[in-house]
């Protein structure tokens, strides 16, 4: 009797060795599976330097190499079985959570570099007296339009495809908004950038008016990037400070309040910060007419790219749009950043207060205020710009740092898409994010600012009206362009 039962127990871990046997050698494959589709993705994304990517590849092959005979044959005992399913099933879900930031981190990369294209908007701007609540309503009536923008033909053309007026030309912007406002004409029609350069020039005009309908143009822009090897050679970016709040497409235009000009050597880790006055009178690169740098990114990114590299005639490679949204969400995303203000002041809403000389840790929001403050100073604009620098390298600085990027990775990608745009491509992202990871070591970060002197002058956008400008400074843009080469050229 003994005998026998001992023969059943026996069967019976047989039995059960076996029914594990087969669950083992069913998640062998799905182990081998994971492991081989996380090894493709790592190798597909290329955002690992060699170094790391072949050791990567290595210690999870020899993982699978153990793992692998021990969960597929059947003669192993049951407790290594086990041992070896437990460690399999924990490391199955480090690949999958791997995956998932390799995912996010391609879709980040994609969704922030930008496509080439540009929407050119026209305005049918009416006065805002309860006359007219929507474009129906101007049917019939003479429009006053002033001919300004890429496809002004073809805005018009639309506009009179949704509705029946009786267009009535115009030489003169200020002329036509004063008839508008004097209530001569009851509805006008004026490119994006006459509207807001009219919004600077006349006190009042946006409360006093609406936008019925807008007209928007999709435009191909041919590629300005000059590219370069970014993790062996200099480079100029232009950061363009777009002056709204919110996520933007790669269409959106808005007028470019932050213009900076980062000159990158990667070869000795100096980066240099030129800033330049929103208001500053230059002639634009499509037509050499004058007016206010921050008028340029009205007309895209382009202009304002085109029109700088004009100014300082230093080659530009590549651009990054950023807006409002944008500091506050990744200075959020990093945790706050260190903030040295050179004066006390207080912001002249009253929300916010700096001590100058005092390190102080900021969050987003009170980072957008010190950065966006203007009036509180005697300087007003200069000031503003020195400001903006100080924010943009603490900001640098601490991305930068190795434990800020593992601890708030996600955060960060999350924080950026959505409010950045770039002609920096895929193959140049991954590649800078390969030489930081290799070399994990920090930048030197400079800063320069170009200098002017205030004037009135006639403006191209607000149709020739005079508005307040920041002349050029002949000796300042030699200064500092001098100063972007021999960062270049430094070895």
């Amino acid at each position: 009797m003994r005998s026998d039962r001992k023969q059943r127990e026996r069967e019976e871990r047989k039995r059960t060795k076996t029914k594990f046997g087969h669950v083992t050698r069913f998640w062998s494959w799905i182990f081998l599976l994971v492991a081989a589709a996380f090894a493709g993705l790592l190798v597909y994304a290329n955002i690992l330097p060699k170094k790391y990517l072949y050791a990567a590849l290595g210690v999870l092959g020899v993982i699978v190499l153990i793992l692998f005979p021990i969960l597929f044959l059947f003669r192993v005992r049951n407790g290594k079985k086990g041992a070896a399913f437990v460690i399999s099933l924990l490391i199955t879900a480090l690949l999958v959570i791997g995956g998932r930031y390799l995912v996010g981190t391609l879709s980040f990369i994609g969704n922030i570099t930008d496509i080439g294209l540009k929407l050119d908007k026209y305005y049918v701007v009416v006065r805002d007296d309860g006359q007219y609540e929507e474009l129906s309503d101007i049917g019939g009536s003479v429009l006053a339009y002033y001919r300004n923008g890429a496809d002004f033909e073809g805005a018009m053309s639309q506009l009179q495809n949704k509705v029946t007026i009786t267009p009535t030309d115009y030489d003169s912007l200020p002329v036509m908004v004063d008839a508008l406002l004097g209530g001569d004409v009851n509805a006008t029609f004026m490119s994006s950038s006459n509207y807001e350069s009219t919004k600077e020039v006349r006190e009042g005009f946006e409360d006093d008016t609406k936008i019925l309908d807008t007209i928007s143009i999709r435009l191909s822009i041919s590629s300005i990037a000059k590219p370069v090897e970014v993790s062996r050679e200099p480079f100029n970016v232009v950061i363009s400070g777009l002056d709204f709040e919110g996520n933007f497409d790669a269409y959106t235009s808005g007028r470019s309040d932050v213009n900076m000009v980062a000159t990158v050597n990667p070869k000795t880790h100096q980066i240099l910060l030129t800033s330049i006055p929103r208001d500053y009178y230059v002639p634009l690169a499509m037509n050499g007419e004058y007016d206010k740098l921050t008028h340029t990114g009205v007309y895209g990114v382009d202009e304002t790219v085109n029109t700088i590299a004009k100014l300082t005639g230093v080659e530009i490679n590549y651009y990054m749009r950023v807006n409002f949204s944008t500091v506050v969400t990744l200075v959020d995303a990093i945790g706050g950043i260190d903030i040295t203000p050179e004066m006390s002041f207080t912001t002249v809403d009253g929300a916010y207060s700096f001590e100058g000389g005092v390190e102080t840790h900021v969050d987003g929001t009170q980072a957008l205020a010190f950065a966006r403050e203007r009036k509180a100073f005697s300087e007003g604009d200069f000031q503003r710009n020195r400001d903006q620098q100080i924010v943009m390298a603490a900001i640098l600085k601490k991305v930068t740092q190795s434990s800020t990027l593992l601890l708030n990775y996600t955060d960060i990608l999350a924080a950026v898409e959505g409010n950045m745009a770039t002609n920096l491509s895929a193959a140049d992202i991954k590649e800078l994010v390969r030489a930081q990871a290799d070399e994990m070591s920090g930048w030197n970060i400079e800063t320069q600012n170009i200098l002017g002197v205030g004037s009135m002058e006639p403006c191209y956008s607000a149709g020739y009206a005079y508005a307040s400008v920041v002349l050029q400074d002949a000796d300042s843009i030699a200064t500092a362009t001098a100063r972007i080469r021999e960062v270049m050229e430094a070895e």
